[in-house]
Parts: C-alpha cells; sequence; structure tokens
C-alpha cells in the first residue's frame, strides 16, 4: 500500500500532539481512509446527478421552445415542416409543453435541494475517530474529544485537520463533536 504524505497544516497539528513520524504517518492514512468515506458517501454522485438534472433541464427547456415555435402561425417554419414529415400534426403540444414545464420545474429545484444538503458527513467523522482512538491507544496517548472553554481537545483539532486535509474544509470542531455523540444512523 502506498503511504500518503501528509500535508503541512496536517502534519502541524499532529506533531504539536506527538512529535513521531509513525504518528504523522498514522494521521496521514486516517485522512485517506476519511476521503474514501467521504467518497463513499456520495459526495461525487451527488455532483454527476446534478449535472444529468442540469442537462435534463436544458433538453426539456430546449423542447419546449422547439415545441412553442412550431405551433401554426401566420408563417410556416421550419419545425411545423419536421412535424409534419414525421406525421404530426402538432395538435398535442400543449400536453408536452407542461409536462417539459413540470420537468422543468422539478429538475431546478431538486438540483437547488441537492447543492443545500450538504452530505452527511457522519460516517467518515466516526470511522476516522474510531482510527484516531487506535492510534491515540497505539501510541499510549489520551483520546479526548471534547470542547472546553472553546477549545477543542487535540484529538478534536487532529480530527478536524484529517477532515481538512481530506478535502472537507467545511468541518468545525463543534461539527465533528456533535457527529461524534450523535447515534450512527444504519446501526
Amino acid at each position: 500500500m502506498k503511504r500518503r504524505k501528509a500535508g503541512k497544516a496536517l502534519e502541524r497539528v499532529a506533531r504539536a500532539i506527538c512529535d513521531s513520524d509513525e504518528f504523522v504517518a498514522h494521521a496521514a492514512g486516517i485522512a485517506a481512509l476519511y476521503r474514501r468515506e467521504r467518497e463513499l458517501e456520495g459526495s461525487e454522485q451527488r455532483r454527476e446527478l446534478r449535472n444529468a438534472l442540469k442537462a435534463l433541464q436544458r433538453h426539456t427547456e430546449a423542447l419546449a421552445g422547439w415545441l412553442d415555435q412550431s405551433q401554426p402561425g401566420r408563417t410556416v417554419r421550419p419545425e411545423q415542416t419536421a412535424l409534419k414529415l414525421i406525421g404530426e400534426t402538432g395538435g398535442d403540444n400543449a400536453i408536452v409543453q407542461a409536462w417539459a414545464t413540470r420537468v422543468t420545474q422539478a429538475a431546478a429545484q431538486t438540483v437547488d435541494d441537492l447543492k443545500s444538503a450538504r452530505p452527511d458527513a457522519g460516517k467518515a467523522i466516526r470511522t476516522a475517530a474510531e482510527a484516531l482512538k487506535a492510534t491515540f491507544e497505539h501510541h499510549k496517548l489520551k483520546w479526548s474529544a471534547t470542547i472546553t472553554k472553546g477549545q477543542a481537545a487535540p484529538g478534536l483539532a487532529l480530527l478536524c485537520a484529517i477532515a481538512h486535509d481530506a478535502g472537507d474544509r467545511d468541518l468545525t470542531p463543534v461539527e465533528a463533536h456533535n457527529a461524534l455523540r450523535a447515534p450512527a444512523a444504519n446501526q
């Protein structure tokens, strides 16, 4: 297994707790574990889903515009000719346009919902915390994930540094503390 080098911020936090290359290497490994767990939680799949919904929204808007252009009017449009060539008179365009409007609105709403809802990082946090506990025990250090007088315990600070190193820049010590206290959803 290829060892991953710890980022500077992660290494600084880890060395403040235990000035050991092995401890820093363990922290870097836990950051890689956290990153994999986050990927499994679906942040990449959520991005792909948002992109697919945006494409659906663009296409249905284009279809609605195309059908609007095909409506019989004073001038003959290429869209009208195209519908006649495939044997459609365009009489059901209102139904299709209503459907396209509903699909466009639903896709836009779903994209907004997916953007605003942050993926649940609870499992990744709990997994990384369990690995950190084992690392702390291995190095004969005391594990603590508390916040006292606004100051995060070393274990909690390292957990946040691991999350930041793994790409989760939004995780705060308070959120990590709350995620560790919350019961697991699938247990």
